[in-house]
């Protein structure tokens, strides 16, 4: 069965309020729109989860061996053929070197044609076959991959052929007090990601350019047009109860728990899966009777040293 069009959701909606006026059909309208984001807000329905693989890509560039030189006024790493900019190099990049006296990190600052600026100091050094490679550690779910209203990751994995894995996610803080720096573990196939706002990040920063398949929750499309349809199957009753309960409290001036109201009108409770889907919480074993933890999670560098 298709999903219910706008229209109709306004002539159920409708059906519920005291006069049909034009300030109504507009309280209507964003009552339907608010109902779409509250529910996707507390519960993340099968109709709005996907997988996304079309455009989601690493990025990692390298020069191969060519001859660079290093000079300290000025901090650049300067080649005498060729381009940074069609080799793929950004501001913002963090390279790394082959070279004896530079190996990096160096973070760029610019980046044109034959020249590189960057923050770190740098040491006068000459070098005839230098490779100098860039890799990107953070993705914005939009402007880098693409991804469509996205509004919580499941899952990443990193598809390298036989090589493919799922990342592990680590929360930030957790990665923050482990590894402030992460650029010090240097290039490889990403193991971990955390999520910090709108950006994932990969440890170890990707070292070649390859697939990401993200899994992951939408928030619903904005209904604007009659023939618009909802992104729900099967809950109109909830969409409309909750969008007329919102119209009439707009029109009333009032306010009110929605969060509380959706759940109510679902009959759902949230889970921690729902809130962190990748994230799985297993406890220590502990000694109740020395009160304190016994040893570690095996191999896993993540969990805090305890006392």
């Amino acid at each position: 069965m298709a999903n219910t069009t706008f229209a109709e959701l306004k002539r159920q909606v409708l059906l519920r309020m005291p006069d049909n006026e034009g300030r109504t059909i507009m309280a209507i309208e964003q009552g339907i729109n608010d109902a779409h984001k509250m529910i996707a807000a507390i519960k993340d329905f099968d109709e709005l989860m996907t997988l996304d693989m079309t455009h989601a890509f690493t990025r990692y560039c390298d020069t191969g061996d060519i001859a660079v030189t290093f000079t300290a006024v000025g901090k650049t790493i300067t080649r005498v053929a060729g381009s940074f900019v069609t080799d793929g190099f950004l501001a913002g990049d963090v390279i790394y070197t082959d070279a004896a006296l530079n190996p990096g990190p160096f973070t760029v600052v610019t980046a044109v044609a034959l020249v590189i600026t960057v923050t770190e100091t740098v040491v006068n050094e000459v070098d005839a076959a230098c490779s100098i490679i860039a890799g990107q550690k953070s993705y914005h779910v939009i402007n880098n991959l693409a991804l469509v209203r996205p509004k919580d990751i499941y899952s990443i994995r990193y598809m390298d052929s036989e090589n493919s894995r799922k990342l592990d996610y680590i929360p930030y803080r957790e990665l923050d007090s482990k590894i402030p720096y992460t650029e010090l573990i240097g290039y490889n196939r990403p193991k971990w990601y955390t999520v910090r706002g709108m950006n994932i990040e990969l440890i170890p920063i990707p070292d070649d350019v390859m697939p990401l398949y993200v899994m992951h929750s939408q928030w619903p499309l904005v209904l604007v047009n009659d023939t618009d349809v909802t992104s729900y199957s099967n809950i109109d009753h909830v969409i409309v109860g909750l969008a007329a309960d919102i119209a009439l409290a707009i029109l009333g001036g009032s306010s009110m728990d929605w969060a509380a109201r959706a759940k109510q009108l679902l009959g759902i409770a949230l889970n921690e899966e729902d809130t962190r889907p990748d994230r799985v919480l297993v406890a220590q074993p502990f000694d109740p009777c020395g009160r304190q933890v016994l040893g570690e999670y095996w191999l896993n560098p993540w969990v805090k040293h305890q006392p």
